[in-house]
């Protein structure tokens, strides 16, 4: 792979190999030549470029030239300076020299840059929501599709990945910013995806339904705590969402193990409370 990145610029022609060295911009002789051509052109594989100049640049028989005219006129397209010798220099950099940087962003191809990053990760985001909300963008929520393939639904499609790209950029054109109010609409965004999402798997898996005024109030209610109280420790809720109780967060971050017996903990507290 290396050898691709390594491109020959012709000065006397002494040290490129004439069809297996990367000297001219259609790539190696071997690869776009017919075997007749170089069989032609050539006495032998090991042929250096020098051994087609002369004391003027190019040269070739003219019997060859008749023969393969289009050929030759391709060939001719490179300059050859023969006062100075060949160089070799990193294709990957502009400057023609190996650098680390330059030869990552080439075998790791420059990816398409996602606008939306910002609506989804943020200052005092959400993970759980943000992490739906990120699949949903994606396209990757998946329940609808093992719902198919169990033979209970017909179509795959779900309301929440099918999110049109202007109301992706109306979203990031009405929530830019760093500020408070931007942070407070990114986060009503994700919760609104997230309790959606959750309320959907409810219907589907329980047959159980939320009405507009409990989502309405379980989004606000999640959005008023995160900013209120720092963060979630724990929240017990209801079956129909609503919060019973909770446990401040905001400290130090803990493990999803300590934040679960956390859990375990108020639900034992509460009925004694």
């Amino acid at each position: 792979m290396a050898n691709d990145f390594f491109m020959h610029i012709i000065g006397d022609g002494e040290s490129t190999f004439f069809l297996t060295d990367l000297w001219h911009p259609n790539g190696r002789l071997i690869e776009w030549v017919s075997r007749d051509v170089i069989d032609e052109l050539c006495y032998s594989f090991d042929c250096t470029v020098v051994d087609f100049m002369d004391e003027e640049g190019w040269y070739f028989p003219d019997s060859v030239e008749d023969d393969l005219p289009q050929t030759i006129m391709k060939l001719k397209e490179v300059n050859c300076d023969k006062s100075v010798p060949d160089m070799i220099v990193w294709k990957p950099s502009s400057l023609g020299m190996y650098t680390m940087k330059d030869t990552y962003k080439t075998l790791a191809r420059e990816k398409e840059s996602i606008l939306w990053t910002k609506l989804v990760w943020f200052s005092s985001h959400v993970l759980k929501h943000s992490f739906i909300t990120w699949l949903s963008l994606h396209g990757r929520l998946k329940t609808r599709d093992k719902m198919v393939k169990w033979g209970l639904l017909q179509s795959a499609n779900c309301v929440l990945c099918e999110v049109r790209k202007d109301e992706i950029a109306w979203c990031l054109n009405a929530f830019s910013g760093q500020g408070l109010v931007s942070r407070i609409k990114k986060l009503i965004l994700n919760c609104f995806v997230y309790h959606v999402w959750r309320d959907r798997n409810s219907r589907i898996f329980t047959s159980k339904y939320s009405s507009v005024d409990q989502a309405g109030y379980t989004i606000l209610y999640d959005v008023r705590l995160k900013f209120f109280t720092g963060g979630w420790g724990a929240i017990l809720r209801t079956n129909s969402g609503e919060i019973v109780v909770a446990a401040k967060g905001g400290g130090p971050s803990i493990s999803v193990n300590a934040h679960e017996l956390q859990g375990v903990e108020l639900g034992l507290i509460w009925p004694l409370s």
